[in-house]
């Protein structure tokens, strides 16, 4: 994946759409830190969260960040909200 950038502001949802094969995969699991990536940076609050990092900073992002695969209900519980899962 070359040339990604994109800013998501507080109370804003994002969806990255795309064929198969452009990378909406790989970028989402960069990000939630699943992948480790080989060049650029990852930014969470201003935050550079690509690289090393303390266990408690990791546990704290974890919860902060949730990916949410194509098929929503399979990853959602529909009788809660996204913030009570």
């Amino acid at each position: 994946v070359d040339d990604v950038s994109f800013a998501v502001q507080p109370g804003e949802t994002f969806g990255l759409v795309g064929e198969s094969g452009s990378g909406k995969t790989t970028i989402g699991r960069a990000i939630i830190r699943l992948y480790q990536p080989t060049a650029g940076k990852i930014l969470f609050e201003g935050m550079p969260i690509a690289g090393p990092m303390d266990a408690t900073t990791t546990k704290q992002l974890r919860t902060d960040m949730q990916m949410i695969f194509q098929d929503p209900m399979s990853s959602l519980n529909p009788r809660k909200k996204v913030a009570d899962i």
